[in-house]
């Protein structure tokens, strides 16, 4: 694929078939590539969702010579030009995942990989969070993590922004409290204050309920930078029992959530 500016696809099983039962961005297709095992497999799914004209079924084998290095399972979504999955209508603004008071938003600051990114919304979004915002020079939404999200970036509300201290500051103005990710080890004291350190726990029933709460995992080797630890409102840890001394950014998210949802 080359050109100006790569499409936008939707790729793979799951993430087809998800986008199908969100439909909120329909008319925004502009073709979709089907093997022809697929098409039979998957007619039941789609029959009746989509109109006939932009169904194309093609050999395997012409697939994969149009869209080589991608695992797309014989179905491949090309949407038309300035979709993002982002931008889904029904998600609206970011700012309204605080006006509303839902549920426990995540804020994802310069996380790298975006199968990291791709799984926290999955499991964000199994779990019943509100939503996810992305900020910093990181993975940014788009098709790799749709794929590792399995489709759930099309039903989670999430949006990229650039600064982190635009989302805290508003969070905080609607009375969102800030929860920071940080293990012991990496806790620099000297960033925070005495006021600040006895809210640091290992007890998630000591926070608020978690439609109260923002949830921010920091980078994968850096952590949650100091700026915003000085903007913390809780740190909070995942006690570890082994050897292992810390934990994928995915892993330490999902048992977060839960722990922060499920009290």
């Amino acid at each position: 694929m080359s050109g100006k500016k790569d499409p936008y696809l939707i790729y793979g099983r799951r993430p087809a078939l998800e986008f199908f039962r969100n439909m909120q961005n329909s008319d925004q297709i502009e073709v979709i590539y089907l093997s022809q095992s697929a098409a039979l497999s998957l007619k039941h799914e789609i029959e009746g969702m989509v109109p006939g004209r932009l169904t194309s079924s093609l050999p395997r084998k012409n697939i994969d010579r149009m869209f080589p290095g991608i695992n797309h399972q014989g179905i491949v979504i090309r949407m038309k030009k300035g979709f993002s999955a982002q931008k889904n209508p029904s998600f609206g603004d970011w700012k309204s995942l605080f006006e509303h008071g839902e549920g426990l938003v995540v804020l994802l600051d310069r996380i790298q990989d975006p199968f990291n990114t791709g799984n926290i919304i999955r499991t964000a979004e199994a779990l019943g969070a509100a939503g996810a915002v992305i900020t910093g020079k990181g993975a940014s939404p788009g098709p790799t993590v749709d794929r590792a999200s399995a489709g759930a970036s099309m039903h989670l509300p999430h949006f990229q922004i650039q600064n982190a201290d635009q989302v805290i500051e508003f969070a905080k103005e609607h009375h969102y409290w800030v929860c920071s990710s940080v293990s012991e080890a990496d806790l620099d004291l000297s960033v925070i204050s005495e006021k600040q350190l006895h809210l640091y726990t290992t007890d998630l029933a000591d926070l608020p309920p978690p439609e109260q709460l923002l949830l921010i995992i920091g980078n994968e080797g850096a952590g949650v930078k100091n700026l915003i630890l000085k903007k913390t409102d809780f740190f909070i840890t995942i006690p570890l029992s082994g050897e292992t001394s810390s934990l994928n950014a995915g892993t330490a998210a999902g048992i977060l959530m839960d722990r922060m949802i499920h009290r």
